[in-house]
């Protein structure tokens, strides 16, 4: 699974790049306005050898392209003196199941270890992305420094740019007595939720030969403010890591972006070239209805932490300049090769109260030439696992290319923070080209009658809740009526040729939450939730 975050405003977003969740494990950016991706690139760092001794050697591969290319293939040669002798403990993160084969391969000549094959098939690893991992190696008796060499191959991430290679150097050097290195640094993650006492956590290792022991000062630092220091005594043995909880809480409370710089000193340490790290932070407002978003960069709130969630598909939801309904910007689910797709994209936090009912309208496209379906649904999270109400089931987008108009009406149990989740889905094995876009969200408590509930379309079903049967009303010229159940399976589909005003019996079904689906002419459609309650 990967995921996008989409974050934009005049301080942090030009037109091609994008701002990563610094907590994640899972995430990548993705260009938006239709950028091409360039070739894979990375670095990889040791940290140190022991002479004449079989040792665990400790590696990070940094691949540090940040734009879909994906490494196929990676070939890292020891320099003469230091031998591989074991199996590395990572397992390549393969794309998909469906992609190319990237296991490792062993040793080869004695001195290079390798995973994947460069197949160009579209699949690979993940991109922008550390890998750490140890091997077993046999040291000799060797000094200095020593230079051993890499191989990078990149996999096209679209079907129209293959990769180019990238080759490297990296150097091994003789363990030090002493050397801390940050290998972790937690922050408070990109949210709508951070407080004014949240904790920060940093994590340091010893890549020596001999126990840390003394004083140990860790410090932080927000927006380049003072720094907050604090110390322990706490000994590191070689290999083992200190893990520190600071006592003073940062605050996070105000809106905006966050630069945390995390450091570790000791007087032992033979190397301080290490001993910082630097991450990112974003709180984000929770919204209120009325809520609006046509994905534009003015005013510079109007992309703020939407997100896409990859759950299969090699790419994810990103802004185009291709046929927006309105503005200069529309969101687009694109897929150019057959491929599955399962993407969600998120809204940024949104509080709804449990008394109001509220009014969702947003406008769906799908280009001609294209396949897919539609969903959209109610998230405590930006996660799928969280979703707690289906606004409209999963349903095929006709490829006309005209933008269709959906309107819901819903109301949510309890107070709290949500989020609104739309899905581009296509399990076909064909192309997909979806866009989404104008989605506002209303307050129609002052409009909402007991027993029916007018729409901006005219649209009324009614009585609701019922119990044999419901009446649709429309001043538009319906050409269908569907009625769905909770799992968003199609139960009754009533074709009507242009009668205002329709019956659907409801005497068979159970006890339940229901979706109306009504299509008018101009191919609008308003989704109605109902109740039957016998």
């Amino acid at each position: 699974m990967n995921k996008i975050l989409l974050l934009t405003s005049t301080a942090l977003l030009s037109a091609t790049t994008m701002l990563s969740y610094a907590q994640a494990t899972h995430k990548r950016t993705v260009p938006i306005n239709n950028v091409s991706p360039s070739a894979v690139s990375a670095t990889l760092v040791s940290y140190g050898y022991v002479t004449n001794a079989n040792q665990t050697m400790d590696l990070t591969l940094n691949l540090t392209n940040t734009d879909g290319e994906y490494a196929d293939s990676i070939a890292i040669t020891f320099p003469t003196g230091i031998t591989p002798t074991g199996t590395p403990n990572l397992i390549f993160p393969t794309r998909v199941t469906g992609g190319g084969v990237e296991s490792y391969n062993g040793i080869v000549n004695g001195q290079t270890i390798t995973w994947g094959a460069n197949t160009n098939d579209f699949w690979g690893g993940i991109a922008g992305k550390n890998l750490n991992f140890k091997i077993d190696v046999t040291v000799g008796n060797i000094t200095g420094t020593k230079i051993g060499d890499f191989h990078i191959s990149g996999d096209g991430y679209y079907q129209f740019n293959f990769s180019g290679d990238a080759n490297g150097t990296f150097s091994i050097a003789p363990k030090l007595p002493v050397d801390l290195r940050v290998v972790d640094f937690f922050v408070p993650p990109f949210s709508c939720f951070n407080q004014p006492n949240e904790t920060i956590r940093i994590w340091l290792r010893n890549d020596g030969t001999t126990a840390n022991s003394g004083q140990t000062d860790l410090s932080y630092q927000v927006n380049g403010n003072a720094a907050v220091t604090e110390s322990t005594t706490q000994t590191t043995a070689p290999n083992d890591t200190l893990k520190y909880v600071f006592t003073t809480t940062a605050d996070f409370s105000a809106l905006g972006p966050y630069t945390i710089i995390g450091s570790g000193l000791s007087a032992a340490d033979g190397d301080f070239s290490n001993n910082q790290l630097q991450l990112n932070s974003y709180s984000f407002a929770q919204n209120n209805a009325p809520y609006s978003s046509g994905f534009e960069r003015t005013p510079a709130n109007d992309l703020l932490n939407w997100f896409g969630d990859d759950y299969g598909s090699p790419s994810s939801w990103d802004t185009t300049t291709i046929d927006p309904r309105t503005g200069n910007l529309c969101m687009r689910m694109l897929e150019t090769s057959p491929t599955t797709c399962e993407d969600y994209l998120f809204s940024s936090c949104v509080f709804l109260q449990k008394n109001k009912t509220y009014n969702l309208s947003y406008w769906k496209n799908m280009a001609q030439g294209y396949h897919g379906s539609f969903g959209a649904y109610l998230a405590y999270n930006q996660d799928a696992s969280t979703i707690i109400k289906t606004f409209t089931p999963v349903d095929t987008v006709p490829a006309t290319g005209v933008w269709i108009h959906d309107s819901i009406n819903f109301s949510v149990t309890s107070n709290g923070v949500y989020h609104l989740a739309f899905l581009a889905l296509n399990y076909t094995q064909e192309v997909i080209a979806l866009r989404v876009d104008d989605v506002h969200l209303t307050d129609i408590s002052s409009l909402v009658g007991l027993t029916q509930v007018v729409e901006k379309n005219d649209v009324v079903v009614y009585p609701n809740p019922t119990t044999d049967n419901i009446t649709v009303l429309c001043t538009n010229n319906v050409t269908n009526i569907a009625l769905y159940n909770a799992l968003g399976q199609l139960l009754i589909t009533q074709p009507v040729n242009g009668v205002t005003k329709n019956t659907i019996n409801t005497a068979n079904l159970s006890n339940g939450y229901y979706t109306v689906k009504v299509t008018t002419a101009n191919d609008n459609i308003t989704y109605k939730h109902i109740v039957i309650q016998k």
